[in-house]
């Protein structure tokens, strides 16, 4: 109301070209529409973060090329994660809904580690997969069912690799099952 007002003041009192006007609120409109796009997008994001229910506060989370950590505030504009070292990240919402987003609190509770483990090459690979499957079976919180699977990778110029996989629960401890593993 207050802008038709004001384009009929312009019009009729001041003799104003109308066009010139609409053209330039048209210019005005759209940089301020591109100022706040990202405030615009955060917000929406929000939203669509908070009604779908893919992250709440207190899930383990790994999102894009952040490092994991733990949900400990999702607001309008960003989602917060602490990190394993404490440390606070603040990820925009946007990013959040264009990003790959890993929940490890809401599965079924069975997590997959691995790493890869050289060995000195004059060894059969059929003795060192022996070796580390007992090794990784008798270590502490690893699962015995679905077992370990230990899968020869080649060799490197110094190595036998060997790639180590195992299954454990409570992904929260999974550090101090990877040391037990180590």
């Amino acid at each position: 109301i207050y802008s038709v007002a004001f384009y009929g003041v312009i019009v009729f009192v001041f003799e104003q070209n109308i066009n010139k006007l609409v053209a330039t609120s048209g210019v005005i409109a759209m940089l301020i529409g591109f100022i706040i796009k990202s405030n615009i997008s955060n917000f929406f994001s929000g939203i669509v973060i908070n009604q779908g229910r893919a992250l709440k506060i207190g899930d383990r989370v790994k999102i894009g090329g952040a490092e994991e950590g733990k949900v400990v505030d999702i607001t309008w504009r960003s989602t917060r994660l602490e990190g394993n070292d404490g440390s606070l990240v603040s990820i925009p919402n946007s990013k959040v809904s264009e990003s790959v987003v890993r929940n490890y609190s809401q599965t079924n509770d069975i997590y997959e580690s691995d790493f890869i483990i050289h060995a000195e090459p004059v060894h059969p690979p059929e003795r060192i997969r022996k070796i580390l499957f007992d090794a990784v079976i008798s270590a502490q919180g690893v699962l015995g069912d679905p077992a370990p699977v230990i899968r020869f990778k080649g060799f490197s110029e110094w190595s036998a690799q060997y790639s180590v996989s195992f299954h454990i629960k409570h992904y929260e401890k999974k550090s101090a099952y990877d040391e037990a593993v180590w």
